[in-house]
């Protein structure tokens, strides 16, 4: 693709002086400081007009079509815009608009069409983007991107914020574990900077009104204590580390002139830029609901998919244009970077395994809802893999969601390339006269198939010695490495040293069961994830498992190696003696039903079901059902009750 930069500068005697430069047939990166054109681009009373075809209430079509021909013709009568249609017939091209005057900046460059009446800001193959270009090294994060939804005001149904939130959940969830979004339902501004200082947000979207305050720009957040706003000047003085990409749906019917309220707009654009933004996406004028909802949706969609911002942006602005919606034009995508590298995420394994991990994984992680402070307290915070502790105790009541939290959890590590393991205790042997040293089959054989660079060989080690070890007898001194044929890894026999140094060669097992995992960490951290423990025989959990695996993983004895224990709360107290006091401990507790449409709706969004007709009504009349909780299994019984609707949320 051809690259090209048309840089306007501020004012000067006669206009505006332009220069063109472009990629091609550069010889070299100068390119984006030795123009190939330059020309003054004469002033124009005209321009205010021009600024505020947008902002009218009823759209004049006729009007915005005479405005995009006439900036295109602003532009191709100078000599730069000569130079530059030239370059537009070597498709496929992007041209970065980097207007720097305020009152250029202002004019709806999106309405720009060419003498064949093509949109430039809805062309693929001749794209334009606003903004500068500023080449330079790029540093790839890992998955997931986290995102921070802020509702600023939940309660204005002309808003409809949560069909907002709804939409962006549901264009993100096919991508499991690649994107971890948290919503802000109405926050202080001090409540807002303490997560965004705590998660650092890879995106930021506001939905909500802007407009201004004592002449500063601000976004307004509906709280608790009133109207409450979030300044351009709080940006530049409180927020220390600036989201990559910024998404401003901010409404400004309640305040004042809409052309006061659009600089204000650019304003507030500027200091999420100040701060670090790579790109901002904002609205240039009063954008209806439906359309601000389907058009973040379709963003969002398209960058799960894989497209550059620049391109998700157009084709969202497409599927508005196709509908004959005038709202097209409203949004405006500033960049600071190529828009491929505005968000450089990548996977940390082979996409064939994170797509076969998705199928594996896609239920439970799908239905995972909610459980934010969890995930993060798993996770540890926005590295997602330093959690800070040797061990963690999963508890709460029956059917509260630790299996879902767990698995998404090790879900994301695995994404991440990561060493995490899942067991599921209760899926061994059916769940009956589960033993520790089937546990400990069901770990060995679980780290072999899910970290097979590092933990094949060490497996087929620790089996061969446990076949010695189980029916009663010491290893040689002299054993040496198995071939794959001598070590059946489905042996399932039992335990039978039936002789009086059992003990010992029962503690020698769980040395091998440490000095294994300690292996595989090779000095990296390894999670493993032990779920529903209760299913294991009592005595071989509390007298075996307990003091030879889990406590001295939590004492640290155990390098790089970590272990999750999720069980009942009320279960595990009595067997799980001193790791239950060495762990820390994290309690899942249960749905308030005061939530109920909340948690419907996320569910719905995950499993894109749209929050309306049926789905809707059932849900408004569980939400008044008495009782201080919600019962979780109500979800998917419903939906699974309940046909299928196609559609958008």
């Amino acid at each position: 693709m051809i690259t090209s930069i048309l840089r306007v500068g501020p004012v000067a005697a006669g206009g505006y002086p332009a220069a063109l430069h472009t990629d091609r047939g550069a010889a070299s990166d100068a390119w984006a400081r030795e123009p190939v054109a330059r020309c003054v681009i004469p002033a124009s009373a005209a321009l205010d007009d021009a600024r505020a075809v947008l902002l009218g209430a009823v759209p004049d079509p006729a009007a915005r079509r005479a405005v995009g021909k006439s900036l295109y013709d602003m532009v191709a009568a100078t000599d730069v815009g000569r130079a530059w249609t030239d370059l537009l017939q070597d498709s496929p091209i992007r041209t970065y608009l980097d207007i720097r005057p305020a009152e250029l900046r202002a004019l709806p460059w999106e309405l720009m069409t060419d003498p064949d009446r093509r949109h430039l800001f809805l062309d693929d193959d001749r794209a334009c983007v606003r903004g500068d270009y500023r080449p330079g090294p790029v540093g790839e994060f890992l998955v997931p991107i986290r995102l921070l939804i802020v509702v600023g005001n939940a309660r204005d149904p002309e808003l409809r914020a949560a069909d907002e939130v709804d939409a962006i959940r549901s264009a993100l969830g096919e991508q499991l574990g690649e994107w971890h979004i948290e919503v802000l339902w109405e926050p202080t501004p001090n409540e807002l900077f303490d997560r965004l200082e705590a998660l650092r947000p890879h995106v930021f979207h506001f939905v909500g009104h802007g407009g201004t305050d004592d002449g500063l720009p601000m976004l307004e957040l509906v709280t608790r204590q009133g109207i409450e706003t979030l300044t351009s000047e709080m940006i530049d003085n409180v927020l220390r580390h600036g989201p990559k990409m910024v998404f401003l749906n901010a409404c400004r019917t309640s305040y004042g002139d809409p052309a006061e309220a659009q600089l204000s707009t650019w304003a507030m654009a500027g200091a999420f830029e100040a701060r670090g933004a790579d790109a901002v996406l904002a609205m240039q004028g009063d954008i209806p609901s439906p359309s601000a909802v389907d058009f973040a949706g379709r963003v969002y969609a398209a960058l799960a998919a894989g497209d550059p911002l620049d391109a998700a942006v157009r084709r969202a602005r497409r599927a508005l244009f196709a509908a004959r919606d005038p709202a097209w034009a409203l949004p405006s995508l500033l960049v600071r970077r190529e828009p491929e590298h505005v968000l450089p995420w990548r996977l940390g394994v082979a996409r064939p395994n994170a797509e076969r991990a998705t199928r594996a994984w896609n239920p439970t992680v799908r239905a995972t809802i909610d459980r934010t402070r969890e995930h993060w307290r798993l996770w540890g915070g926005p590295d997602f893999d330093d959690n800070g502790w040797h061990a963690l105790l999963v508890g709460g009541g029956e059917k509260t969601g630790k299996t879902s939290l767990v698995r998404s959890c090790v879900f994301t590590w695995h994404l991440r390339g990561c060493q995490a393991v899942y067991v599921d205790v209760q899926a061994i042997n059916d769940g009956k006269n589960v033993s520790w040293l089937d546990i400990l089959r069901e770990l060995a054989g679980t780290l072999a198939e899910c970290v097979p660079d590092r933990a094949a060989v060490p497996v087929r080690r620790f089996l061969h010695r446990l076949s010695y070890l189980r029916r009663g007898e010491l290893p040689p001194a002299d054993l040496g490495e198995p071939d794959p044929g001598e070590v059946d890894p489905k042996d399932r026999r039992r335990w039978d040293p039936a002789h009086e140094g059992e003990p010992e060669l029962r503690a020698r097992l769980f040395t091998a069961t440490r000095a294994l995992l300690a292996e595989v960490a090779g000095g990296q951290r390894l999670v493993i994830a032990l779920d529903h423990v209760a299913a294991a025989l009592a005595l071989e959990l509390t007298a075996f498992l307990v003091p030879g695996l889990l406590v001295p993983i939590a004492e640290g004895q155990v390098p790089g190696v970590r272990v999750i224990v999720a069980e009942q709360t009320a279960i595990t107290s009595g067997l799980l003696g001193d790791f239950a006091r060495l762990a820390e401990s994290l309690e899942v507790e249960r749905f308030p039903q005061a939530q109920a449409i909340q948690i419907f709706r996320e569910y719905g969004a995950r499993v894109r079901r749209p929050y309306r007709d049926q789905w809707k009504r059932i849900v408004e009349e569980l939400s008044t059902l008495p009782g201080p909780w919600l019962d979780p299994v109500m979800l998917t019984q419903l939906h699974a009750m309940l046909p299928r609707e196609a559609g958008r949320p």
